[in-house]
């Protein structure tokens, strides 16, 4: 009887640590399943679209730039095209007030990226929109007085549209940090050098659907030291070596407007011919941007800017040499050999500053850039109508010698610096306040990881 009540007694403690047991199992995985779901909608939060949405947003967004950089090369033909005709008809004066107009285009720039903060992009870029239609329209009243009035008023909006491009530009690249976790730096290049092809877009509309998805902080600056930052990236060693060939690159397609277009194009095959060289000039000149960056991923940098400076002192003593005639497939080579070299040294250019500086420094390095820029239009503009074309000429060679020195050790220095700590890295300033900065945001960074795993668990 004692053994019979002891076997009862062991089989119902028995049974009652198998539901214990089995509650615990139970408990286990409920917990186990929480945390599954928890980490599931982590990922989902982090990851907001799958592959083949991302996928399919990305070819959105490259057949609407496609489109729009389309339609932003033929109003840039129509304006060039306008350009010499307005010389013909308004004399030697037009090309003055082109000189005067980029000189404002020049100091424009230091006010540019307060004068988006305080109207926003939208707004900056439908100003600069409509600066572009008035100096198209001023044409069919044929007053000179109205067209210099327009041509100071479309210059001066041109740094404001620069500093609205580089902010869209670079809330765009935050959107697709959002879209995925990792962005590589080739693929940050080519959105970049897409961009930079919309130079008379006036709105992005796909971007602002994704922005309504992607809250974004819109931080703001006093104006006073937005000017002191871009005056400080002078004091940059590495970028006051891509100065000369920023101004080159103005001085050269300045030249390419005025004076090509007057004693080549106009001269020999009459003023409706300019049209269809600009728009294969800014066809090649597309075709081109998007190849150099195939060519750079398998050939070296500073392999491809030597190329380019070969191809350029090529066709400047083309034009030095020949005389014009009425041989029209001579004048698409020399455009396509000019517009070839002019995309190779522009787009080695502003991905030598994307890979150098970082997010929150390439804007501002941008705008100087195209300060420079602006500064050989004016002076292109100026030299037209007083300096004698082989003068012009030499000038050209002369400071494309003097500004592909520096450039090149840019990109030596760059390259070795890739060499060390991979293509990722971004090459800046190597002052102790500099990398301390660098040491500060990796510790807060290993700070945040660490907080984040301790609320996890």
């Amino acid at each position: 009887m004692t053994t019979t009540s002891t076997n009862v007694a062991y089989i119902s403690n028995q049974n009652e640590i198998d539901v214990n047991e089995h509650q615990m199992n139970d408990a286990t995985t409920m917990k186990m399943k929480m945390m599954m779901m928890k980490n599931s909608t982590t990922i989902n939060e982090q990851q907001p679209f799958d592959q083949d949405g991302f996928v399919g947003i990305e070819l959105r967004l490259m057949r609407n730039l496609i489109i729009l950089s389309f339609t932003s090369t033929m109003i840039l033909g129509i304006l060039q095209n306008l350009l010499t005709i307005d010389r013909y008809q308004y004399g030697q004066w037009t090309y003055i007030g082109f000189a005067i107009g980029f000189m404002f285009s020049a100091l424009s720039v230091y006010y540019a990226q307060a004068f988006v903060q305080r109207f926003g992009p939208k707004r900056t870029l439908i100003i600069s929109t409509v600066a572009i239609i008035l100096f198209i329209f001023i044409h069919y009243f044929h007053n000179f007085i109205l067209f210099q009035m327009a041509i100071i008023l479309f210059t001066i909006f041109i740094g404001p549209f620069y500093a609205a491009q580089l902010e869209f530009i670079s809330k765009f690249m935050s959107n697709l940090v959002h879209l995925t976790q990792t962005i590589k730096r080739y693929q940050e290049e080519r959105y970049q050098r897409l961009l930079h092809q919309l130079l008379f877009c006036p709105s992005l509309i796909e971007y602002y659907q994704q922005q309504q998805q992607v809250p974004l902080e819109h931080r703001s600056y006093p104006s006073c030291s937005i000017r002191n930052v871009i005056f400080r990236t002078f004091r940059d060693n590495h970028l006051r070596l891509l100065l000369p060939m920023a101004f080159f690159i103005g001085f050269e397609q300045g030249f390419f407007m005025a004076d090509y277009n007057k004693l080549y194009v106009s001269c020999a095959l009459g003023l409706q011919a300019i049209g269809s060289i600009m728009l294969t000039r800014g066809f090649v000149h597309l075709g081109a941007t998007l190849l150099v960056y195939e060519f750079i991923r398998h050939i070296q940098r500073p392999i491809v800017l030597l190329a380019g400076a070969i191809c350029q002192l090529s066709v400047l003593a083309i034009l030095y040499l020949w005389r014009p005639n009425d041989d029209i497939p001579l004048y698409y080579v020399i455009t396509i050999t000019y517009s070839l070299a002019n995309a190779i040294m522009e787009t080695l250019l502003l991905t030598n500053v994307l890979r150098t500086f970082c997010s929150d420094e390439w804007k501002y390095a941008f705008l100087t850039l195209y300060s420079l820029n602006n500064l050989g239009y004016a002076i292109a503009f100026a030299m037209s109508e007083f300096i004698c074309l082989y003068i012009k000429l030499f000038t050209l060679i002369l400071m494309l010698i003097i500004a592909i020195i520096p450039m090149q050790l840019c990109e030596l220095r760059l390259l070795k610096f890739e060499k060390i700590l991979g293509p990722a890295a971004t090459l800046t300033n190597t002052n102790n306040d500099h990398n301390q900065k660098i040491i500060d945001n990796v510790e807060m960074i290993q700070f945040n990881n660490e907080q984040n795993v301790q609320r996890r668990y």
